[in-house]
């Protein structure tokens, strides 16, 4: 394994163990043999080990926002076979939008645990887990040039490994509009500029790639630059 013009050689529990550019690893005292492997901290903070267990009971007035997602995302996950006979693709994304505090990150929490419920009843796949990452927009914004892009970068590829891996993913992310604000307006100009096409390319990479869903939130949701909306990307708007 080559770090920093060095070779490093791994122990005998690295050996299988896929190490990928920007992981952390922990290297014995003469510094030639990797001896432990560091899960990114930056993306792992991102993740909730446990999903509270919300249903849809639990989700009070807002049966609208829950039959949107029940037909839009849980039915084409369930019933793959009869979307694809009809030439009609899974929706990846989803935007709830409404005043503070008016339950969006519950309507999340209780879509992560009922679809996944769903998925294990429907395919008897009793091993099929989720995997929440809950994302406030604001902390992702960096006044560090690309910084911010390579986030939202790692952020999609850990959704990508842990889908392939059999989890149900669900990437929430609150506030969207500060991170996606239309480009070329306020102060978030320049890192809108980059931010947004980044963002709408590891969109356009989960197009095939099944059990990975997309969430947003937004409070002013005319903030967002429209590019988020194009087909294959956020597809679906639910007023809560």
């Amino acid at each position: 394994q080559q770090l920093s013009g060095r070779i490093i050689l791994r122990a005998e529990e690295l050996a299988d163990v896929v190490l990928k550019q920007g992981d952390e690893v922990r290297l014995e005292p003469s510094n030639r043999v990797a001896l432990e492997h560091f899960t990114k901290s930056e993306v792992k903070g991102y993740y909730l080990e446990e999903v509270p267990e919300v249903t849809w009971d639990q989700v009070g007035g807002h049966e609208r926002a829950i039959h949107l997602i029940q037909d839009a995302i849980e039915r084409p996950l369930l019933y793959p076979e009869l979307y694809e006979r009809f030439g009609k693709r899974q929706l990846k994304g989803i935007l709830l939008y409404g005043p503070p505090g008016c339950g969006k990150t519950l309507i999340a929490k209780a879509t992560a645990n009922m679809l996944t419920k769903s998925y294990r009843e429907h395919f008897g796949a009793d091993d099929v887990r989720e995997y929440f990452m809950l994302i406030n927009g604001p902390q992702l914004l960096n006044m560090w040039l690309g910084e911010t892009e390579r986030m939202v970068r790692e952020i999609f590829a850990a959704a990508r490994e842990r889908a392939k891996e059999g989890h149900l993913v669900f990437i929430f992310i609150d506030e969207a509009d500060s991170l996606l604000r239309v480009r070329g307006s306020g102060r978030a100009l320049n890192i809108a500029n980059t931010v947004v096409p980044q963002f709408a390319a590891e969109m356009a990479g989960l197009v095939g790639l099944e059990h990975v869903i997309v969430m947003l939130t937004s409070n002013r949701p005319d903030y967002i630059d429209p590019a988020i909306f194009r087909p294959a990307r956020l597809d679906r708007k639910a007023t809560i």
